[in-house]
């Protein structure tokens, strides 16, 4: 079920993704620079606690716990590079 009717304000943008944020798998994480494809339901179909067969929602809820980060579905797909991530609304840089 898609939950976000419209395209992210954020898609196709380069975001820096806060400072403090950390991720278990990868150094430097925060203060990375991500590109933003879309909210990630409406990528999916679904919320990212539907779609505990994909690695990226799975490595998501495990940060979700270990970093105290919102559990809703302000969630958005992007890229580092080559590599995709999960992440929230309230991890990222913006106005």
């Amino acid at each position: 079920m898609i939950l976000h009717d419209k395209k992210s304000p954020l898609y196709q943008k380069e975001v820096k993704i806060k400072p403090h944020v950390y991720h278990f798998q990868i150094k430097n994480f925060g203060g990375s620079i991500i590109k933003i494809d879309d909210w990630w339901d409406r990528m999916s179909g679904g919320s990212w606690m539907e779609w505990n067969e994909y690695a990226v929602c799975t490595i998501y809820a495990m940060r979700v716990v270990l970093n105290d980060i919102p559990s809703d579905n302000n969630v958005l797909y992007g890229k580092i590079g080559d590599s995709g991530y999960l992440v929230h609304i309230s991890e990222l840089e913006v106005d």
